[in-house]
């Protein structure tokens, strides 16, 4: 077997429920209000008129609508990051990024709800190469290390392109020996 076709060492990301929300809050935020908001409000007015056409006898109180409405953004507000906790620990689980001699594969879990993603990245091809780390990230020991790229070809011309090694242990180690890789392969 050919030495560049075995992995030098492989990375996987670590999962923090913290990360996940300092990640997706904006979109939490928006989304618990505004689709909670929203099914709220149907919700409400759906609950008259259906109250309306039985002719039902249900007295419901003046200030129904904003209780329901109340009751659906906190459903979304609670709903969502559970839904999204689940959806990424499992993708998590199937990251994994591959350092070669020669090159880097990146596998993604889920890029989206339901797709995979693989990127494979020459050295050769690398212009540039950073770390960084956030809050959070030092909370836990993590970091991130980021590849840059050129795009080629089509409608990307000239457009930046790469992969993230995101939420790995070690990072400055790992930042250390993907320098010397790339510094090896140039």
């Amino acid at each position: 077997m050919d030495r560049s076709d075995s992995p030098l060492f492989t990375v996987k990301p670590q999962y923090r429920f913290l990360l996940l929300l300092y990640y997706i809050w904006p979109f939490l935020l928006f989304f618990a209000v505004f689709l909670g908001g929203f099914f709220g409000m149907a919700g409400s007015f759906l609950l008259h008129r259906f109250v309306a056409f039985r002719q039902l006898k249900l007295n419901l109180p003046p200030g129904f609508p904003l209780i329901f409405i109340t009751w659906s953004i906190l459903a979304f507000s609670v709903g969502l990051p559970i839904f999204m906790h689940v959806a990424t620990k499992k993708s998590v689980e199937k990251t994994e990024y591959m350092f070669f001699q020669d090159r880097v594969e990146c596998r993604v879990g889920y890029a989206g709800f339901f797709s995979r993603q693989e990127k494979f990245i020459r050295y050769g091809d690398i212009i540039e190469v950073s770390f960084q780390r956030n809050m959070l990230q030092r909370r836990y020991g993590l970091g991130t290390i980021l590849f840059l790229t050129r795009a080629k070809g089509g409608v990307n011309q000239g457009v930046q392109a790469g992969a993230d090694v995101s939420d790995i242990e070690n990072p400055e180690a790992v930042y250390g020996q993907v320098k010397q890789l790339i510094g090896l392969a140039k």
